[in-house]
């Protein structure tokens, strides 16, 4: 593949303009210290921003402190270590945002990059870019072509971080989107007192015009309502689905805890952090929802994360009915390694979802098909005790009869779920979104097959009178399969492949 760099370079060109490359000896420490002292981001609390979607201030500092950081090592660059004078930093000076090594940049991607380094805008538009233009006269692979439009993509957010690029004032209709300050505007004014006071070193001064100019722009028309906006920074702020995450890894400790000691204590312990930490989860989930406009369905890293909750809620209804807490051992740490799997995918709420993800039908489909697969879980958890416990006797795992209930009961449980998600409302939706109620797409055909040996299992159960072994050697089956399907997409591609 020829790499597209000419058009690349043009792109920042066309952002940086004609930046000159730094003398050096510029005190960027003693501004960034200045800019910590005017508590710019506490003024901007409630102030949103345009960036990939609306949200609120400290998420977009966030946002793009993490993307200009990469895995670089903040001491070997001028990237202040606080992430809010980083970025007002960058918004206030034109040459800290031009000159200043701002982009970490792993060595080995790029040719003209061999050694990991931190590098100025200045630098991409005048060593890199034209480096890589020159070197692109044959074929190159298409990773560095990839890495390219990612380095043009960062430099253009950093470039977009000045008065001119920031979308702060919504448009008066949705087709016209967002827009930087006017600077005849009220919210104008409020933008040369701050810059004035930055220039002039004055750090209270700078936050007063800060405040003034934040109190403008959240009473603006068209803005996201304030309690949307505090919602996404709680979201942020508090981190509930992290504390769900660690709630489920200590559970799963609790649980192989009371295994080995067979302390009831400890058995009770267990539960109770697990639904704790079910009903951060929920919260967290939730709130996510509020803030995006749509249910956690649309992608990988939602899909796990709901099909983690999925199980823990069946797991917590049949401990409220059987109390049998030993199912924890098994599904608790599947839950926590749905969790981990799903920190594998990007985690970022989407501004505009692609037409086929905008439909109901999508949402029944995927809740409904979490749910039955989080059924399947805990069947499988009954299951794997049951041969576990063989014939061996003993007080530790319940009974034989009750492990073997419980695996059928939750399968027959889950089945209905599972079918009328994944088979029926997913036929549907395919159709809406594709114009084809069914394509033989590999996540399609997967779900088929865990539909059959589900029914297999019934009916081995109901006419055949399979009890024991067999069925539960089926009953880990189904949930394996059910597993499979998530990654299936991945794997051989096909129309799922969107939501990775």
């Amino acid at each position: 593949m020829r790499l597209r760099v000419p058009l690349l370079f043009a792109s920042v060109a066309a952002l940086a303009g004609a930046v000159t490359l730094a003398a050096g000896g510029a005190d960027f420490e003693s501004r960034a210290a200045l800019v910590e002292e005017a508590r710019l981001s506490e003024a901007f609390a409630a102030v949103a921003v345009k960036a990939e979607r609306p949200m609120p201030w400290p998420t977009f500092v966030d946002l793009r402190y993490r993307e200009f950081k990469g895995d670089g090592d903040v001491a070997e660059g001028d990237l202040p270590r606080d992430p809010d004078a980083a970025i007002w930093l960058a918004i206030l000076d034109r040459e800290y945002r031009t000159q200043a090594k701002l982009l970490f940049l792993e060595g080995g991607k790029l040719p003209p990059v061999p050694e990991d380094r931190w590098v100025s805008l200045a630098e991409i538009e005048q060593e890199i870019m034209p480096a890589l233009r020159h070197g692109a006269a044959g074929h190159v692979e298409e990773e560095i072509e990839a890495e390219a439009g990612e380095l043009v993509a960062r430099a253009r957010s950093l470039y977009e971080l000045s008065w001119e690029g920031l979308q702060l004032v919504p448009g008066a209709t949705a087709e016209e989107g967002w827009g930087p300050v006017a600077p005849e505007s009220e919210a104008g004014a409020h933008v040369a007192a701050l810059t004035e006071a930055y220039r002039q070193g004055e750090a209270e001064a700078m936050y007063e015009a800060a405040s003034q100019l934040g109190a403008t722009l959240a009473g603006q028309a068209g803005y996201p309502p304030a309690a949307k906006v505090k919602l996404e920074i709680y979201l942020e702020k508090f981190a509930l689905l992290k504390i769900a995450f660690f709630g489920y890894l200590l559970s799963s400790l609790l649980f192989f805890a009371w295994a080995a000691f067979r302390r009831k204590t400890l058995a009770s312990a267990a539960v109770i952090v697990a639904a704790v930490a079910f009903l951060f989860m929920t919260a967290g989930l939730t709130i996510r929802s509020i803030v995006a406009g749509y249910l956690p369905t649309t992608g990988m890293y939602e899909y796990l994360v709901l099909f983690s909750w999925a199980a823990v809620l069946v797991f917590l209804v049949f401990y409220l009915k059987t109390r049998q807490a030993f199912l924890g051992t098994i599904v608790m740490p599947v839950a926590f390694l749905l969790i981990v799997l799903s920190s594998l995918f990007p985690s970022k709420i989407e501004g505009q979802l692609i037409p086929a993800l905008q439909s109901w039908w999508l949402t029944i489909h995927v809740t409904l098909a979490c749910l039955g697969e989080g059924a399947f879980a805990v069947g499988f958890a009954a299951a794997v005790l049951y041969l576990f416990r063989g014939d061996k006797p003993g007080r530790i795992l319940p009974p034989k009869d009750t492990l073997d209930l419980i695996e059928y009961r939750a399968v027959a449980i889950g089945y209905p779920l599972f079918t009328i998600g994944a088979l029926v409302a997913g036929a549907i939706w395919a159709q809406k979104a594709w114009s084809v109620w069914w394509s033989w797409d590999p996540k399609e055909t997967a779900s088929l097959v865990v539909f059959l040996v589900a029914t297999a299992y019934l009916h081995a159960r109901r006419l055949r009178g399979w009890r024991g072994r067999r069925s539960a050697i089926l009953a880990i089956l189904i949930f394996l399969l059910a597993v499979a399907t998530l990654f299936s997409n991945m794997i051989f591609g096909g129309l799922h492949s969107y939501g990775v």
